[in-house]
């Protein structure tokens, strides 16, 4: 297969501003057929902006008419399952933005589809893209920390992303708005301890103004036989931010997703020359890795995840190799979001709309 034809059902956010750009970008291993929507007139009018050649109203319309060899899935976590299926028995290979189903056993039925019409799956984990989370996994891999211990996730996802927005539909997930953004650090903790076993969770509704919202604050342990994940979950501030750092029995990573800084530290005594050097050596390598990071924008030489994650896809198709995020991945994570939001349900009062 010279070229992949891909299409694009959904034409919000994920889809404008993640996916068809980094497919744009891709336009030597693929060529994008189509878009689909329930609302035509959102689908044309992004078929306008991204010079596609043909907008639809219906799942139906665009397998028969455009046979793309390839569907990616950018709605809401609701409609994956059906869709997902739906263009895999229309002939399509499917990526699917996460989570990739809102449940264990719809996973399954996508997992069985998948088996039974012999077409790939791959799961938009797209965290696990980032250049700093790859680097991280790759010294835990070759043994730089020692041996895994133990992690740590810190997101923030400012206020008026989602939580300001009484209609946003991700107040209308399992948890709130954790439901859109949990799946990340809940995929991230996989690529270290899997499998999970426990989970303890404390959901805080703590934003008054915003009483349609079930939580802006979420602490979660995640643990399992190889080590335990804290995950800090913030919707309370103006502020982005995404950080993972992972405990080794002989060093320490710290990895900051946006900037793409990897830090690497030990600090077996706490005497004054010891702290003192590890805070040097801990500044000089936040330094060179933000520096490097700021010329490649410069440069204009930076990729995205989902830039990174699609090719990758894209090329498993065009070779017949392995799905770079597989189905038993993504029904994994939606696994360890279900014992989560299990917890926070619990928890939640009634939201007022």
């Amino acid at each position: 297969m010279t070229q992949v034809n891909v299409a694009v059902v959904g034409t919000g956010l994920i889809a404008t501003h993640k996916h068809l750009p980094a497919l744009r970008k891709l336009s030597a291993q693929a060529q994008i057929v189509g878009v689909c929507d329930v609302n035509v007139d959102a689908a044309r009018k992004v078929a306008q902006q991204f010079g596609i050649p043909n907008a639809y109203g219906s799942l139906d319309d665009l397998l028969v008419q455009a046979r793309p060899d390839m569907v990616d899935i950018c709605t809401p976590p609701r409609t994956h399952g059906a869709l997902a299926i739906q263009a895999m028995r229309g002939g399509a290979n499917v990526m699917i933005e996460k989570p990739m189903a809102v449940s264990v056993e719809e996973c399954d039925q996508i997992v069985e589809a998948a088996r039974e019409t012999g077409r790939q799956i791959c799961v938009a984990h797209s965290d696990l893209f980032y250049d700093s989370f790859m680097e991280a996994r790759r010294r835990v891999q070759r043994g730089d920390i020692g041996e895994f211990r133990a992690m740590r996730i810190l997101l923030s996802t400012p206020t008026d992303y989602m939580t300001s927005k009484p209609d946003h539909w991700a107040h209308r997930l399992p948890g709130g708005v954790f439901g859109e953004s949990g799946p990340h650090p809940t995929y991230m903790a996989l690529a270290f301890i899997n499998p999970i076993d426990d989970v303890q969770v404390l959901g805080r509704h703590v934003l008054t103004d915003y009483p349609w919202s079930a939580f802006e604050d979420y602490r979660i342990d995640l643990v399992g036989r190889q080590g335990a994940c804290s995950v800090t979950l913030l919707y309370t501030s103006s502020h982005w931010a995404a950080e993972v750092e992972i405990w080794g029995s002989d060093g320490c990573l710290r990895a900051d997703l946006e900037s793409q800084a990897v830090v690497q530290y030990h600090r077996k005594a706490l005497r004054p020359g010891e702290v003192g050097r590890s805070a040097l050596r801990q500044a000089a390598q936040t330094f060179t890795s933000s520096a490097a990071t700021g010329v490649r924008y410069a440069l204009g030489k930076t990729r995205n995840t989902h830039d990174i994650l699609l090719q990758r896809f894209i090329e498993s198709i065009r070779n017949g190799s392995p799905s770079p995020v597989s189905m038993d991945e993504g029904r994994e994570a939606v696994r360890v979001m279900g014992l989560i939001t299990e917890q926070l349900e619990r928890q939640q009062q009634p939201a007022t709309v």
